[in-house]
């Protein structure tokens, strides 16, 4: 029962588009994510401000069902400053129910979701963008750039 969130490339810089990594093992075959903290200004922190609930659902937009996705599955997350976020991770059995309903459509004859264990918190580290001034007006000066 555990989840890895990995970012490609290993030490992630601030995008619109990082790709995450969601691997599981167990047999879970499905996976939700909520965002619970995200920096000041990024758009994720946005939405948890405005969201009544204290974490907001993040899906890749290709999932196959509403609010989760396959462990494995490579998805671009908005993480577009630099920081810490911090996601909970919730591993699922998804199936189908025993009885399969007795007419299109039927709340019978969707597909369960069985949890497996209890949700566990996940973190990822974006760089942050830092530049300083070095040399003298005399001799020349120069910009030091350093993601940290």
């Amino acid at each position: 029962m555990a989840i890895t969130l990995t970012t490609t490339p290993i030490y992630a810089l601030p995008s619109d588009a990082v790709p995450l990594t969601a691997t599981v093992n167990t047999a879970a075959n499905f996976l939700r994510l909520w965002c619970v903290d995200a920096p000041v200004g990024s758009a994720l922190r946005k939405l948890i401000d405005k969201s009544s609930a204290a974490r907001v659902e993040i899906a890749p937009p290709n999932a196959p069902t509403a609010g989760g996705f396959s462990p494995g599955v490579i998805f671009n997350a908005q993480l577009e400053v630099g920081g810490r976020y911090t996601f909970v991770g919730q591993e699922y059995t998804l199936g189908v129910a025993t009885y399969g309903g007795g007419y299109s459509n039927a709340p019978d004859a969707f597909k369960t979701e069985t949890p497996i264990g209890s949700e566990q918190t996940l973190t990822v580290d974006v760089g942050q963008r830092m530049t300083h001034r070095l040399g003298c007006s005399a001799y020349g000066t120069a910009q030091f750039l350093v993601y940290v």
